[in-house]
């Protein structure tokens, strides 16, 4: 009886050998760090001004906004941009310090960060958890 696992091994084996020799190297967000906060800067001005996260998808390229400050109806009165973009594996981790506003009030400022994906589509997450 021949040894049918040899042949099935050896062809799993050169799947996965052939699987990781890919040469991809490092995985890099596209655009720059000048463009990262751009693009941050652009939606959280449109915050500022009264605009809703779904009013982004008109813009060309398409942006999409998660922030959930913003989606529960809270205003932004004022932001700054916290340092330069980093590197994040395929997005950029971008911080802002936050004055949000409710019922007239403002809070005291708050870092946050968020991941920004850019392309085709402006992908802005806010992701605190990154912090």
């Amino acid at each position: 009886m021949r040894n049918i696992f040899l042949p099935r091994a050896a062809l799993l084996l050169g799947v996965l050998l052939f699987a990781g020799c890919g040469g991809r190297g490092e995985i890099r967000p596209e655009g720059d760090t000048a463009t990262a906060k751009s693009a941050l800067s652009s939606a959280l001005d449109a915050w500022k001004a009264g605009e809703t996260p779904n009013d982004l998808q008109s813009r060309s390229p398409v942006v999409w906004m998660g922030d959930e400050d913003w989606k529960a109806g809270r205003g932004l009165a004022a932001y700054e941009i916290d340092g330069e973009p980093e590197l994040n594996g395929s997005h950029w981790r971008v911080y802002a310090k936050l004055t949000v506003s409710q019922d007239g009030k403002t809070s005291p400022p708050e870092r946050v960060c968020y991941a920004v994906t850019l392309g085709d589509a402006v992908s802005i997450i806010r992701s605190d958890f990154l912090h």
